[in-house]
């Protein structure tokens, strides 16, 4: 598999966390397309990403959202993520293929900083990093 479509999957990334819709994605992937990421239509490249991304809002999403439910205090800081993901990447459109490449490199630091990204009770930067991608997914 090319590593940018890894990258965007998040397979290597926490194998043992993939759900069904990331391994989907990633057997689909693995058996139709032999190209590079770029070399991709724009439609098969956001339902990479989409998959991606919903891989993302199950593993980060769905817990980041409780643990901000339980702890108001954590909103502001995902509210602060989400403004600066918004101006790195280039204004408020932001489409699924940017944020999922984008997420993909934040789940690289974190694995390159053996951060297992499962502590809500202190979450780091790439956990609120990642849940305000999350909140940015159209």
């Amino acid at each position: 598999m090319n590593v940018a479509v890894r990258a965007v999957l998040g397979r290597s990334r926490f194998p043992g966390r993939m759900s069904g819709l990331g391994k989907l994605a990633a057997s689909a992937y693995r058996r139709d397309v032999s190209a590079p990421f770029d070399e991709l239509t724009a439609g098969r490249r956001a339902w990479i990403a989409r998959a991606g991304l919903a891989e993302l809002n199950a593993t980060i999403g769905r817990p980041g959202r409780a643990a901000v439910a339980a702890r108001p205090d954590l909103l502001a800081r995902v509210d602060q993520h989400a403004a600066a993901i918004r101006d790195s990447l280039g204004g408020a459109l932001l489409d699924p293929v940017a944020l999922a490449g984008y997420s993909a490199a934040i789940r690289d630091a974190a694995r390159d900083a053996e951060d297992p990204l499962d502590d809500w009770s202190k979450p780091s930067w790439a956990m609120l990093r990642l849940l305000a991608v999350c909140s940015l997914v159209p």
